[in-house]
């Protein structure tokens, strides 16, 4: 679906696309995490469930939208963020009231031509490669928020003894996963 708002200056008319407006959204209005160009693609964040640019849609649409991200995502952005995450085996001032049993999350990412490209002028160079290192740290993320989600949904508000694993794949893949156990404490 492409939408134009046609704009005429100095007898010039030109085509402005909302789609254009999606393209430079860097991160979900909602709830701020980055948008990939899947999620820009769908006009939604999935992590949230919130759609980009309502215009694009009949309120019916919306609705239907709206009702399936809660289904997909049931826990609130507050369990999320107040999960307490340790790579130790104790909370300071914390006593841990039940061991839920061991979680995790896995991503696997792609490097990509571009980023292996840009990297061999930062091998070449010693310098950090930026792009593997966003990727990385991106994919980090990614884990560690299926370890919480896991977490949360086996009724635990903390998880301890964080710990990070990276797999190498055949053809530029590299896998990352994050394993700890869920647990409450009070």
């Amino acid at each position: 679906m492409l939408f134009h708002a046609p704009l005429t200056c100095d007898r010039i008319q030109l085509s402005i696309s909302k789609e254009d407006d999606l393209m430079t959204l860097n991160k979900c209005p909602e709830c701020g995490c980055k948008l990939t160009q899947e999620m820009i693609d769908a006009n939604m964040c999935w992590e949230c469930g919130k759609i980009l640019d309502e215009s694009f849609l009949d309120t019916e649409t919306i609705r239907e939208i709206s009702e399936q991200a809660g289904d997909i995502n049931p826990f609130s952005k507050k369990e999320v963020k107040e999960h307490k995450l340790t790579t130790g085996f104790n909370f300071e001032n914390k006593c841990i009231s039940e061991y839920l049993g061991l979680v995790s999350g896995e991503t696997v990412l792609g490097t990509g031509f571009i980023t292996d490209f840009k990297a061999s002028f930062s091998d070449l160079f010693g310098m950090e490669s930026k792009a593997y290192s966003q990727n990385l740290k991106d994919a980090k993320q990614a884990a560690l928020y299926d370890m919480i989600m896991d977490s949360i949904s086996k009724g635990g508000n903390a998880i301890i003894g964080i710990s990070y694993s990276y797999i190498t794949f055949s053809g530029n893949m590299i896998g990352i996963s994050v394993n700890g156990t869920s647990v409450k404490v009070e």
